[in-house]
């Protein structure tokens, strides 16, 4: 392989890492500025019934998008590093990956319930699991952000190994 395949390699590596930390960032950001309020909301106005119908039925497909996307993320950035040496993917890399055990150990507990609550257990457990998830957008939007700033310092040096 060329230096000129493997600084177009290392680019569309840097670049496929940045895009999936950017989705990862949006779809936490978009559950922290939307979904929360609004479970909260509905909790404030007494709506806790439609909670206990929704979240059995929305948990699965967050599911479904996050565990996939954290793992092929996580790989991203890594292999990002790799060919890059830039520690910002690193970074970005590390902050995608601590999102699973993040969201199982602190998380977790209040999924389940949700998943199979009575009423009485919704509201509480539902503002402590909205109050959580802000870690988790807190930590996609820093490995986004670690993703730009390696992006920018590629691009800007041409591939000089920095950062």
């Amino acid at each position: 392989m060329t230096t000129s395949d493997s600084n177009k390699n290392a680019k569309w590596l840097a670049i496929t890492a940045t895009g999936l930390a950017g989705i990862m960032a949006g779809g936490l950001t978009f559950l922290s500025l939307v979904d929360s309020p609004s479970i909260k909301g509905h909790i404030r106005d007494g709506n806790t019934q439609l909670i206990l119908d929704h979240f059995p039925i929305w948990w699965p497909h967050g599911r479904n998008m996050m565990v996939p996307l954290i793992g092929v993320g996580a790989l991203a950035n890594a292999l990002a590093y790799k060919a890059t040496s830039h520690r910002s993917w690193a970074w970005s890399g590390f902050l995608i990956f601590l999102l699973a055990p993040y969201t199982k150990l602190l998380m977790g507990e209040d999924i389940e319930t949700l998943r199979n609550a009575d009423l009485s257990q919704v509201a509480n457990t539902a503002i402590r699991f909205c109050n959580f998830h802000h870690g988790r957008s807190v930590m996609a939007l820093a490995s986004f952000g670690l993703s730009l700033v390696g992006l920018a310092d590629l691009n800007q040096n041409r591939g000089e190994k920095k950062l």
